[in-house]
């Protein structure tokens, strides 16, 4: 599943992306935030499937893992994907969120230059008062210095590669790490939760407590500190 969000994201010129996006509309939304079909009701199940699963640890939680190199900014959209910062715009700022007329506008609809100016292109969907104008201001000089590129595209970067390159290798190696660290920390609250309606003297729960969440004065453990 994850292999076709990749794809989804990858291979704009490819005609069955096109069909896709005649379909279902944007195929970046529709990935980065699992929005399905936005109301339609004729998606295929294969469709669905795939939008569906984009947060569970078992698809590797593929948008949490996504970060937009913005270029051009033509396929980055402003306020739902994170591309400035480590959260999404329409989260930091949602009273404007509301008031934007074009909730899936792209970075290039809301940002221009003039030379070597940023400037910032806002469609309100009415008058803004006194507390949204001040986060106007707020989200520009977020944004001052910050120049779209002429020539560079958009890029899609996989967090888990180095290269910021999507494999089933890297998906599967993270899923594996990841399932690990959920099993131990389970296991360890289990035997938390055990030794804590233990009988056993207080001493020895004590020295277990200690030894369960890695406080012994164990050569290892003074290394680390």
């Amino acid at each position: 599943m994850s292999k076709w969000k990749w794809r989804f994201l990858n291979d704009n010129d490819a005609i069955w992306a096109a069909l896709l996006r005649y379909r279902y509309g944007k195929l970046s939304s529709a990935v980065m935030t699992s929005r399905a079909l936005e109301g339609r009701d004729l998606s295929s199940l294969w469709w669905r499937d795939i939008i569906n699963r984009g947060s569970v640890l078992s698809d590797c939680g593929f948008s949490s893992n996504i970060s937009c190199r913005v270029g051009n900014g033509n396929n980055i959209e402003f306020w739902n994907f994170k591309w400035f910062g480590s959260q999404a715009f329409n989260s930091l700022f949602p009273d404007l969120f509301a008031k934007e007329v074009n909730k899936l506008a792209t970075v290039s609809e809301r940002m221009g230059r003039e030379g070597a100016v940023s400037l910032c292109s806002w469609r309100w969907n009415g008058l803004l008062n006194e507390t949204e104008q001040q986060q106007v201001l707020e989200l520009q000089g977020l944004l001052a210095g910050f120049i779209l590129s002429d020539t560079e595209p958009d890029r899609w970067w996989w967090l888990p590669d180095r290269n910021g390159m999507f494999s089933v290798k890297s998906c599967y190696s993270f899923l594996s790490s990841s399932t690990q660290v959920l099993m131990r920390e389970a296991n360890e609250t289990e035997a938390l939760f055990r030794l804590w309606k233990s009988d056993v003297p207080s001493k020895i729960n004590v020295f277990g407590w200690r030894l369960l969440l890695n406080r012994l004065p164990t050569r290892m453990a003074l290394h680390r500190r």
